[in-house]
């Protein structure tokens, strides 16, 4: 007497799906994973683009005191990232006149942020730290140059 087995298309079915679900769901989550580290990367620009524009506020008032206007850009991104590398470049003063290094009435921020990835997928693509950069350019206002 053999015995016959049973291999209706249901059963097969059923563990087809578990296999699929199983490979799509890998990929959804790793994708979503790089979408979400992405949106991090963006925010922390934002952040460091914000803190470039308030130095260079600072800076167009007060443009001889480029320790402030570094305190002031650092301030104003401590909520969001650690600006552990900040640059500012300031106009040079002589015999009460002004001009920034080109000659022009205006001083520059400059700031450098080096985000670190938290995805390995995405670490392997593009690397484990992304330099995000953000600049601003402000007039000087106060005191008045020529």
């Amino acid at each position: 007497m053999s015995q016959k087995m049973d291999f209706s298309p249901q059963k097969k079915q059923s563990g087809q799906s578990l296999v699929e679900m199983a490979i799509t769901l890998t990929l959804l989550m790793t994708l979503l994973a790089g979408v979400v580290d992405i949106g991090r990367a963006f925010f922390a620009w934002v952040a460091i683009r914000d803190a470039a524009q308030e130095g260079a506020l600072y800076g167009s008032i007060n443009p001889s005191r480029s320790d402030l206007i570094t305190d002031r850009a650092r301030a104003a991104a401590a909520s969001a990232v650690d600006l552990s590398q900040l640059t500012v470049s300031a106009p040079v003063f002589s015999g009460g006149q002004c001009a920034s290094a080109d000659g022009s009435n205006s001083i520059r921020v400059n700031i450098t942020y080096r985000y670190n990835t938290i995805t390995p997928f995405l670490s392997a693509i593009i690397g484990s730290q992304i330099t995000v950069g953000a600049s601003s350019t402000n007039t000087i206002i106060s005191p008045k140059c020529n």
